[in-house]
């Protein structure tokens, strides 16, 4: 049986996605360590079939873009929307434990530590923001407002 840190449901045309994260939590360096780290370093996504009751692993995302966070996740067509890079995942810093015993600077500092754009090709890492972060807990991705707006053109 597979364990995962992490699960996000996403729907995409039509389609129940189960995206799995690694390394979204708290853990020691190497065995036995007191030091702790995170960040994430992977992400695995499945095709949710209720008909036949399996899972089928995608890897490739094709002109989608998915959003992953605790506060939301969501799928766009990356032609729809500009500046947004299509089979890849942008996910947000979803690792709240590592902020416990933090004083509120030391947080906002942390926040933008795991963030990034997961690119399905080839399981590269880039950052996709550059600022100050408002909130440690969860900060939007950015797009929803965006998003939001197009989708009621339509």
């Amino acid at each position: 049986m597979m364990l995962f840190e992490k699960i996000y449901l996403v729907e995409s045309e039509g389609s129940l996605l189960a995206i799995t994260r690694e390394g979204v939590h708290v853990r020691p360096i190497y065995e036995g360590s007191e030091i702790c780290c995170y960040g994430t370093y992977g992400f695995r996504v499945f095709e949710v079939n209720f008909e036949s009751d399996t899972c089928e692993e995608v890897k490739n995302l094709g002109n989608n873009t998915v959003f992953v966070g605790d506060n939301s996740s969501f799928s766009v067509k990356a032609s729809e929307v500009m500046g947004y890079k299509p089979n890849s995942i942008y996910f947000t810093n979803d690792c709240w434990e590592s902020y416990l015993g933090m004083d509120e600077e030391e947080k906002l500092e942390m926040t933008m530590m795991d963030m990034g754009i997961y690119m399905m090709e080839d399981g590269r890492i880039e950052p996709h923001f550059k600022g100050t972060s408002i909130s440690y807990i969860t900060p939007r991705c950015g797009i929803e407002g965006e998003v939001d707006h197009i989708l009621s053109r339509l």
